[in-house]
């Protein structure tokens, strides 16, 4: 197998190499369900790392609750989001959102995680 010889950090790396060399993009182009989990689940991880300091970041309300940061349920939820809109926020955040320098790849793989969590509120 081509990853098991890998150090297991490598693995989301050669993922994501994998990814841009088949094409995978975000949404409105034919993409591959597979590939939008894995999109989904390294944003996950991205979230985990960076985000739940301030964020809530799953349904089930992990992460802290700052006050006036929104949830990423409810940021899916907006009316009109998109994970383009999305990617283009986390591109360019605004105070007091810090500036986390994410890679168009990271943007793309929270921005879908976010997304996946439409509709996620229990209504």
């Amino acid at each position: 197998m081509l990853f098991s010889r890998l150090p297991y950090h490598c693995i989301p790396l050669m993922i994501l190499l994998s990814l841009g060399a088949i094409g995978v993009s975000g949404e409105g182009r034919a993409g591959n369900d597979a590939a939008k989990v894995i999109r989904t689940e390294l944003g996950q991880e991205l979230a985990r790392l960076w985000c739940r300091q301030c964020h809530v970041i799953s349904p089930e309300g992990t992460g802290l609750a700052q006050s006036a940061v929104p949830t990423f349920v409810e940021i899916a939820n907006r009316p009109g989001q998109t994970i383009k809109k999305t990617e283009f926020f986390l591109a360019d955040p605004h105070p007091p959102m810090p500036n986390l320098s994410l890679t168009r790849d990271e943007s793309l793989n929270l921005a879908t995680y976010i997304l996946s969590l439409k509709q996620q509120n229990g209504n």
